[in-house]
């Protein structure tokens, strides 16, 4: 989810919550808007720590940042896109 206007800019489902879903998802989300380097934010499930979502956010340049440990549960993911006009 994009904080700046609420919109849903990535998404993949499947029966399993595996590091490959939340991959697909954040895939589907880089190739809706190009160019962008987002700030991603997630709890601190498993998948989200895995290596290759942590090699997508690498190769693309993404910042990560994780809820604390005793968040709430199921914090999900969220973009935090900048639309400053002063980059």
């Amino acid at each position: 989810m994009d904080l700046y206007s609420r919109e849903v800019v990535g998404w993949s489902i499947a029966n399993h919550m595996r590091a490959a879903l939340v991959c697909t998802a954040l895939q589907d989300a880089l190739s809706r808007r190009p160019g962008a380097r987002p700030l991603v934010h997630s709890d601190r499930g498993s998948q989200y720590a895995s290596a290759e979502f942590r090699t997508i956010l690498w190769r693309h340049r993404l910042k990560q940042s994780m809820s604390r440990s005793d968040a709430a549960p199921f914090v999900g993911t969220t973009l935090r896109l900048s639309h400053s006009s002063e980059h």
